[in-house]
């Protein structure tokens, strides 16, 4: 009990059940203490309730009597039939009907969304669809939430421990039929609140492509600036000559798409922020269909960040014309202002030179002698903070 009305703290305090039709079903008395603890009984069954606390001002009143005078905090529509509640506020009215028949609330409530829906109107899903499920949570004790997890008929799934509570699930290893998926939230005091929802789960007309992610771990952590190559695993009942294309998406923003075997992708995770990362493989089919995997990893800070470099020239993906002398540029950094000392310049994995000074640019390399063809031009820059590279693809024609 919270927030007693001042002048009535002490005073003795009745707690009411009442079933969905409201009719009575237990009464306790107690005395209305702040933060007291009072255990009521509730209705049987799956229907909703109310409870009703109340103080009354009238002299010589009994739990016999009917409601009058005096402080009401009430709530109706409860369904939480093993948790606890609390009075936020007090009205106080001449009798329960004249109230404001409110003031309780749960201690601990969560909302599951599908797709940023409550409700799912449509929860019809074709298998190999990825779910977004959210937690909204309301905790109104504030104790510190220790988990939210996530279960499909009843197996977790997932269980996280800190926001966003949201996850990405792929269906494709759900048989054809009804399912459903919950939420549970729990607090450090131990109070439990669920909500669940049923989708039905359909077979697809034409089979999607597989997808499954291999290179970063799901709930791995990484280091910032470190260097993975995020293979997709994509296959299709129709071969590899049937995929389309595959996208690769990170926190939400498409990062690359690749129309051609391995469909990797070499993600710099220096390019995301510290912290969570969501990382979503997309293939389709020339058919349109399509399937996702994902993984959900942590970045941390690196106790020393290494320099870091760009090439500008020439443009990844450019054609240059065999025979030609090009020009190199970079540009480079170093997050902790650490000194640069030189950016060695490779092509087809060889070395090319190096330049120990600023702006660190390679010039009139040529390129006579090279068959046509795709080459991977590399700047692998050096400092007192380490090393690292970035490259770039250009295309040699005749």
């Amino acid at each position: 009990m919270n927030n007693i009305p001042a002048d009535f703290k002490g005073d003795s305090v009745y707690i009411f059940t009442l079933d969905n039709e409201n009719e009575f079903y237990s009464a306790t008395q107690a005395t209305a203490t702040e933060d007291a603890v009072i255990k009521t009984a509730v209705p049987a069954g799956n229907s909703s309730f109310s409870i009703i606390a109340y103080i009354p001002t009238v002299k010589d009143w009994t739990i016999e009597d009917a409601f009058a005078a005096g402080w009401y905090s009430s709530i109706s529509g409860a369904t939480n039939k093993t948790g606890r509640y609390i009075t936020n506020e007090w009205d106080q009215a001449s009798n329960y009907n004249n109230s404001n028949q409110g003031g309780a609330a749960d201690v601990l409530t969560v909302d599951l969304y599908v797709d940023g829906d409550a409700t799912l109107s449509n929860n019809e899903f074709e298998q190999g669809y990825i779910l977004e499920l959210e937690a909204d949570i309301t905790n109104n004790l504030l104790s510190p939430l220790s988990s939210v997890s996530f279960a499909v008929d009843g197996t977790v799934i997932e269980e996280l421990v800190e926001e966003p509570y949201e996850i990405n699930f792929n269906t494709v290893d759900l048989e054809p039929g009804l399912h459903v998926i919950s939420v549970t939230v729990a607090n450090a005091d131990s109070d439990e609140a669920t909500d669940e929802m049923e989708i039905v789960i359909t077979v697809a007309q034409n089979e999607a492509p597989t997808v499954n992610i291999s290179g970063i771990i799901n709930g791995a952590t990484y280091e910032r600036q470190s260097v993975r190559t995020i293979a997709s695993g994509v296959s299709d009942e129709n071969g590899l000559d049937d995929i389309d294309r595959v996208e690769f998406i990170i926190n939400g923003t498409l990062v690359a798409t690749v129309t051609e075997a391995p469909f990797s992708y070499i993600w710099d995770t220096y390019e995301n922020a510290v912290g969570a990362v969501t990382i979503e493989v997309t293939a389709y089919d020339k058919a349109g269909a399509k399937r996702s995997d994902f993984v959900n990893v942590t970045l941390i800070a690196p106790e020393n960040y290494a320099p870091r470099v760009n090439i500008t020239s020439p443009s990844n993906g450019g054609n240059i014309t065999i025979g030609n002398l090009i020009t190199i540029s970079t540009t480079t950094s170093d997050d902790e202002g650490d000194a640069i000392s030189s950016v060695e310049f490779f092509f087809d994995n060889l070395s090319i030179g190096e330049d120990f000074e600023a702006p660190f640019t390679l010039e009139d390399f040529n390129t006579a002698g090279y068959a046509a063809g795709e080459y991977k031009i590399i700047a692998k820059v050096n400092g007192t903070g380490g090393s690292s590279y970035n490259e770039i693809t250009v295309t040699l024609s005749e």
